[in-house]
């Protein structure tokens, strides 16, 4: 949930690409050199307008409601329960009426009473208890409403183990099991009907077993993020079947600059595109409680690394909100940054027909926002909030913590 990352292509890239001359070349960037400065100039006048607007409101806008992302453990300790009575404290703080809490962690490993994924045995002996349906009852008594925040693609080693083929695969043709990815995580292949009946089994578990009042996927669902991960065997099988072309030359066809490409881009999102509509229904087969998914506000990114086309899981139903994660600390940029992205993502999904919720998600990564000063976080929900956001969520509870931000955030909600 706190990472968020673009794809970039250098100018010489692009020009060995066209074969364009290197003079060609020099004069369209000038070109577009000329239309980049006009552009940031006009968002220059533009902020600076919205800016002297709301000051001469003296206040940011504020949402309707505001949740709040929170470990089930004393983050980073994964062995130590989080004190539920403290954090429902804070929330009232802060006026927050949604918690979110973390009942997958990134190693795929349960924080709840699961009889299918694999438990943290180590915070569970500690706990002597459920931990989600204790803090359930005890949110129901402070009137907080509970979120599920669901890991989708990253899973135990245990799973992996008991069924390697589940694995994906680098583009060398090694399975993360043999090779440690980027982040060290592991991920199931979305292409794999198996692996994807094994996440649908456990959130059918949660939306069955507690009463939660809604659903949000990790910004993990799709491939990994990393431009050499989401290959392997049975990769290679799917995607020549989809295509009708047996004679694939793997991986050189489906990488940058392959033939197949763009085919190979169009499958995945294909296949995630059915993997979040089959867990849509997963859930409302049960209750018909809302399902969101966290998502980075750069569509094409998360398109071609991952396969995660937001706009084509509104156009489809496939969810009931979507939660840009607009980490302004994360991007080097000041707080107004959380509206424009919004705007933007509100631009894309209106040029391609499609008509969802958006719940942003403002906050970042600890090491960011942990020393954001407490007026700075006010700014990030007031902007999203300016945006047209009626619902806003913070990311996360171990970050106002850091911040100190907690009580700055209820004078703003109370204002």
């Amino acid at each position: 949930m706190s990472w968020s990352g673009r794809g970039r292509c250098s100018d010489t890239e692009e020009g060995a690409a066209t074969g364009r001359p290197i003079a060609c070349r020099a004069s369209q960037l000038l070109v577009k050199g000329s239309y980049l400065a006009l552009a940031l100039a006009t968002a220059v006048i533009v902020s600076s307008a919205l800016l002297v607007y709301v000051q001469q409101r003296r206040q940011l806008r504020k949402p309707e409601v505001l949740g709040v992302y929170a470990y089930m453990y004393r983050f980073p300790n994964r062995s130590l329960p989080a004190d539920w009575g403290e954090l429902l404290a804070k929330l009232k703080l802060a006026g927050a009426s949604i918690v979110l809490p973390f009942v997958i962690d990134s190693a795929g490993y349960a924080y709840y009473n699961s009889s299918i994924v694999l438990r943290n045995e180590a915070y569970m002996q500690r706990y002597r208890g459920d931990p989600l349906r204790d803090l359930l009852d005890l949110a129901r008594r402070s009137g907080v409403k509970v979120y599920a925040w669901v890991v989708i693609g990253r899973v135990n080693r245990g799973v992996l183990e008991k069924h390697p083929e589940w694995a994906v695969y680098d583009v060398t043709g090694k399975s993360c099991l043999e090779k440690a990815t980027p982040s060290g995580f592991l991920y199931l292949n979305p292409a794999m009907s198996e692996a994807r009946e094994y996440v649908k089994a456990y959130v059918k578990e949660i939306v069955e077993k507690y009463d939660v009042d809604g659903v949000v996927w990790e910004d993990d669902l799709g491939w990994p993020p990393y431009p050499d991960w989401g290959y392997g065997p049975f990769t290679k099988e799917a995607f020549a079947s989809w295509l009708g072309v047996l004679d694939l030359e793997w991986p050189k066809d489906i990488v940058e600059g392959g033939k197949y490409y763009g085919k190979f881009i169009e499958w995945r999102v294909q296949v995630v595109s059915d993997f979040a509509c089959e867990l849509y229904r997963t859930v409302k087969s049960v209750r018909g409680i809302p399902v969101g998914a966290a998502v980075s506000p750069s569509l094409s990114w998360q398109k071609r690394l991952m396969g995660v086309d937001w706009v084509e899981w509104a156009k489809r139903g496939c969810v009931d909100f979507l939660s840009p994660m607009v980490y302004h600390r994360d991007e080097n940029q000041p707080p107004i940054w959380v509206y424009w992205s919004l705007k933007d993502v509100q631009r894309t999904l209106e040029s391609a027909g499609a008509t969802v919720q958006l719940v942003p998600s403002v906050g970042g990564s600890l090491a960011n926002t942990g020393s954001m000063p407490p007026a700075e976080w006010v700014e990030g929900v007031g902007w999203a909030a300016e945006a047209g956001a009626s619902k806003v969520f913070v990311f996360a509870d171990v970050c106002l913590d850091k911040a100190g931000a907690w009580e700055a955030l209820g004078s703003f909600m109370r204002g």
